[in-house]
């Protein structure tokens, strides 16, 4: 099968996020700050796992010209939209004076 190891990558990254989800809603913390932070994480945490399935789709892609065109292009998308957010993210969160 060609796309295997692509699909096991994906079921791997869905339980790193079943998991997170579940820490998340066993977490005591109540207060604003506390749980903004724990969104920051979860965000930059899903670009990274975004990114890894986009590199890991243009890695494994099969040797038909078409699809490491396609999975090409989806690498491109994520190398031009991925690095801004998380720069967005990271200083709305740690340039905050308080």
């Amino acid at each position: 099968m060609k796309g295997t190891p692509v699909l096991i990558f994906a079921a791997g990254e869905l339980v790193i996020v079943i998991m997170m989800a579940f820490i998340i809603f066993h977490l005591p913390a109540s207060d604003g700050p506390t749980r903004l932070l724990y969104f920051g994480a979860v965000v930059l945490t899903a670009l990274a796992l975004v990114f890894a399935l986009g590199m890991a789709m243009y890695y494994w892609s099969p040797d038909e010209t078409t699809a490491a065109a396609k999975g090409l292009k989806i690498f491109d998308a994520c190398v031009t939209v991925i690095p801004p957010l998380v720069t967005l993210i990271i200083g709305y969160y740690f340039g905050q004076q308080r």
